[in-house]
């Protein structure tokens, strides 16, 4: 072979070697870029034991219940439409001090959903200003900073819902549409310092609203808070936090190095 082939071939070879580079590089990119999660910093529930966190106050009425399954997740039923409601809901100062950048993320499957009132839609997780009085859901306080919500779409789907009741009225807005019941799916509100929500299902942008009222929650809170739209759901976990995005540069170029090494070490036994 002459020395023109010779170097020929290799000047194929690298080529083959860069286009791999680029396709690899850019699905490692791709796929880190949607593997953000919330970190928990400021509150993290992944329903273990046999009991709820301190953190929680329970308030069940008529057939509807909260229940630690013990295999690390939670279970909020409501069997009786407009008569039974169950719900979760934070100490008052859980959320305090969040900033103007975090994260609420929660993990679920719905097992069913049956909605009666259109405003009063099933609370996946939710923010608010004050913790209300014993069974006084009609009392002083306020949605903010989040707010998402369920509401049945056929007999085997459901959707994803933004800001629901807010105290007076409101007609929640879908933001996805038709997700399986019985299926795990995640779910991430990013709040931003533009003051926006990303949010996310199962690693997609799917949406983004402006931040309710524009201010910060102190208060978490899930369930049927109006006996509105009895269901069952099941919770993995529970987070509130940073927003972290891996960083795929790291990742690529760790791997760029590892191709490097393995083609020197080619050339060399040549």
């Amino acid at each position: 072979m002459s020395h023109l082939q010779k170097y020929s071939l290799v000047g194929v070879q690298w080529f083959v070697v860069g286009m791999l580079v680029l396709l690899i590089g850019t699905f490692v990119t791709s796929s880190a870029k949607a593997a953000l999660y919330v970190d928990g910093s400021v509150f993290s529930d992944d329903f273990d034991g046999s009991t709820f966190s301190p953190s929680w106050n329970v308030t069940v009425w008529g057939g509807g219940a909260c229940t630690v399954a013990g295999d690390g997740t939670a279970i909020i039923a409501s069997d009786s439409p407009l008569s039974a409601g169950a719900v979760l809901w934070s100490d008052n100062d859980l959320l305090s001090g969040l900033g103007d950048d975090y994260g609420f993320e929660v993990r679920f499957k719905v097992g069913s959903l049956t909605g009666e009132n259109a405003t009063r839609d099933w609370i996946l997780m939710q923010g608010r200003d004050n913790v209300p009085a014993s069974g006084d859901w009609g009392g002083s306080w306020n949605v903010l900073g989040i707010d998402f919500r369920l509401n049945p779409y056929d007999d085997d789907h459901f959707n994803l819902d933004w800001w629901g009741w807010d105290g007076s009225s409101r007609i929640p807005s879908a933001v996805a549409s038709g997700l399986l019941y019985g299926e795990w799916h995640t779910v991430i509100g990013h709040r931003k310092t533009d003051d926006t929500v990303d949010i996310y299902l199962n690693d997609n942008l799917v949406g983004n609203k402006p931040v309710i009222w524009d201010v910060n929650p102190t208060v978490l809170m899930a369930g049927d808070a109006a006996g509105g739209d009895a269901g069952l759901v099941t919770y993995d976990y529970m987070r509130v936090g940073s927003v972290v995005v891996p960083e795929p540069s790291s990742m690529v170029l760790t791997f760029l190095a590892g191709l490097g090494l393995m083609a020197y070490t080619w050339r060399r036994r040549k």
